[in-house]
């Protein structure tokens, strides 16, 4: 009876200790903010909450594992963005609330905005709508580690 009540404890810490875990990694994973996509067709309702922790931990794998044969591809493919990256993570912060771009033609149209902390895109189309929404800060922290992982 006693080897019984041992394994019991045994299993039930156990559980709390994966529970605490779980929660420790879930935790993690949406302090670093929390993208939203949502994709609207005829085929298609799908939305999806993307923790950017998880965008973090890429950086950091591309940083310690990539090639350097696929870095300097990256480089080359983004070299004439450079400047506009360097400017935009310098400059993000100042960024006014409000509608910040909107392109529109006859059958759809696309605005960018910032409101209450977040960058809003939206791109309406006749079958197609695409909403994102990302925190301003992790775009603060994304757009630098894309500018020094670049070697800019």
């Amino acid at each position: 009876m006693a080897l019984l009540k041992l394994f019991a404890i045994a299993a039930a810490s156990a559980l709390a200790a994966l529970g605490v875990g779980t929660l420790t990694i879930v935790g993690y994973l949406f302090t670093g903010g929390v993208a939203s996509v949502q994709v609207e067709n005829p085929d298609t309702d799908l939305y999806i909450p993307v923790p950017l922790r998880l965008v973090d931990l890429a950086f950091g794998v591309a940083d310690w594992a990539a090639p350097e044969q696929e870095l300097e591809q990256a480089r080359e493919e983004l070299g004439e963005y450079a400047p506009l990256l360097r400017d935009l993570a310098r400059e993000i912060g100042d960024i006014p609330e409000g509608e910040l771009l909107r392109v529109q033609d006859p059958h759809q149209q696309v605005v960018i905005a910032q409101r209450r902390g977040h960058f809003h895109i939206q791109v309406d189309a006749p079958d197609n709508h695409v909403r994102v929404t990302v925190p301003r800060r992790a775009a603060e922290r994304l757009i630098d580690k894309s500018v020094r992982l670049l070697g800019e």
